[in-house]
């Protein structure tokens, strides 16, 4: 299965790409060329696709001037690896759905759409060429044409925080699509008694001294029939959005969090990451926000569960970083988004001469959303949690598998199986944890996606 067509909002990422801001430009990907997917049912044949993907060595660039002038080389690889990735990377075992393990797909055209000046650039075959349109084309109005002759594409954004925090994100005059859909109805699958009653198991575990901290999620899920609209009319509210739309199935991310990115630093490659624990809604009008703002970064509880996330993925990331080195900035920086503050931190290092399976072995999955010990946490989630992940707490992965990666954590996210979707939302639990606050705190995270029937929100 193949991605026809990509769309990438860049204005996150350090550096420029040609000539051309990455800060201020979308990139538009079509004509796919190769892909790496995993199936299950791929593992026993002669040729797994997968292992050419896992094989690519990340090393700095040859010249470093190359690398600040057009720091992402091509090709260029976009996809999603699912939480069930795992299995494959031989770190547990998980239950698994129908959707891949694993895909990444190689794109040989891509147009970037250059925000303040209107100024369109093709790169076709990784040549910059310098199209002359008698009727200048927008993104919309291309995205429009690619629904209609493809039905398979994909989205990719990255917003702001400053934009993201926006109580009407609409106001973005860069992602203007003119869409409205209305908010839809979510179904909870697991019950406010069954969430309760798995948080008090796993605190059981943690009394025992098995685990220290895990994520334990609840599933819903809803009828949407135009996923497309719907997430074009929100997207805009958090800062690393994503949609994937094939036959078999459509994959949205609405994700706050970065998992990490791969970027030239000065001759090396630097990896970058900003796990997020701790969450508290918006307030009502600007000083009651700052006051809860205020108290997040305070509170003795959320700060303990990202220090232990922190200190987690420090150890993840030591193992791929030069001399074991990573260093922790802006720890307990609060960042808000349109229904809520997260805690975050920052964490660097930089990376060793190795290669993508390699990376993937030494930080999959994200800390913040299995626990601590990690593979401990792994086992309890899959014992507690009653359906697979899937998707969920997975990553949507942009990467040229060379000198460059970003990837989200693939939280607020979904997929969409003949007009159902189907998602989770989960909380770090902690021996201090409330089970019914944790339960009030997931419902508040769903509200990105819409209004859970018959739910009272914090």
């Amino acid at each position: 299965m193949l991605f026809e067509i990509l769309i990438s909002i860049l204005s996150q990422l350090e550096g420029v790409w040609g000539c051309m801001s990455v800060e201020t430009t979308t990139y538009l990907f079509i004509r796919p060329q190769k892909t790496a997917a995993s199936k299950d049912e791929e593992k026993e044949s002669k040729y797994n696709p997968n292992k050419a993907a896992f094989r690519s060595l990340f090393k700095p660039p040859a010249d470093p001037k190359e690398a600040t002038a057009n720091f992402l080389s091509p090709p260029y690889y976009f996809g999603f690896l699912s939480y069930h990735l795992l299995n494959d990377l031989g770190l547990g075992r998980v239950k698994a759905d129908s959707i891949p393990s694993m895909e990444l797909n190689r794109f040989g055209l891509v147009y970037a759409f250059n925000h303040l000046t209107g100024e369109i650039k093709a790169y076709e075959d990784y040549e910059c060429t310098y199209p002359n349109y008698e009727n200048k084309p927008s993104l919309p109005g291309l995205l429009r044409q690619a629904t209609k002759e493809t039905p398979n594409f994909a989205i990719h954004t990255f917003i702001p925080s400053s934009a993201a925090s926006q109580k009407d994100p609409s106001t973005d005059p860069h992602c203007d699509f003119s869409v409205n859909h209305s908010k839809i109805i979510l179904e909870p699958l697991t019950t406010r008694a069954q969430y309760i009653e798995r948080v008090e198991h796993l605190q059981e575990k943690i009394r025992c001294g098995d685990v220290y901290q895990a994520n334990i999620a609840a599933t819903f899920h809803a009828e949407l029939k135009d996923p497309l609209p719907f997430f074009l009319s929100r997207f805009r509210s958090v800062r690393y959005a994503a949609y994937l739309q094939s036959p078999d199935f459509t994959i949205l991310s609405f994700s706050p969090e970065l998992f990490f990115t791969i970027t030239p630093k000065k001759g090396n490659l630097k990896i970058t990451g900003m796990p997020i624990k701790g969450t508290a809604r918006r307030g009502s009008v600007p000083s009651e926000d700052q006051e809860i703002i205020n108290r997040l970064r305070l509170d003795p509880k959320e700060r303990a569960e990202l220090a232990m996330i922190v200190d987690l993925v420090r150890n993840d990331f030591s193992q791929i970083s030069q001399n074991y080195q990573v260093s922790v900035k802006d720890l307990f920086k609060v960042t808000s988004y349109e229904h809520l503050h997260h805690l975050d931190a920052t964490i660097t290092g930089i990376l060793k001469e190795v290669t993508f399976f390699e990376i993937l072995h030494a930080v999959y999955p994200a800390g913040s959303i299995s626990g601590a010990p990690k593979r401990k946490a792994i086992e309890f989630i899959d014992e507690l949690e009653d359906s697979p992940r899937g998707i969920w707490t997975g990553s949507i992965i942009f990467t040229n598998l060379s000198n460059f990666a970003f990837a989200n954590v693939a939280i607020r996210s979904g997929s969409v199986i003949d007009n159902r979707l189907t998602f989770k939302s989960g909380c770090g639990i902690t021996l201090k944890s409330q089970p019914d606050r944790e339960y009030d705190e997931l419902l508040l995270k769903t509200k990105v996606w819409g209004q859970v029937h018959g739910a009272e929100y914090l």
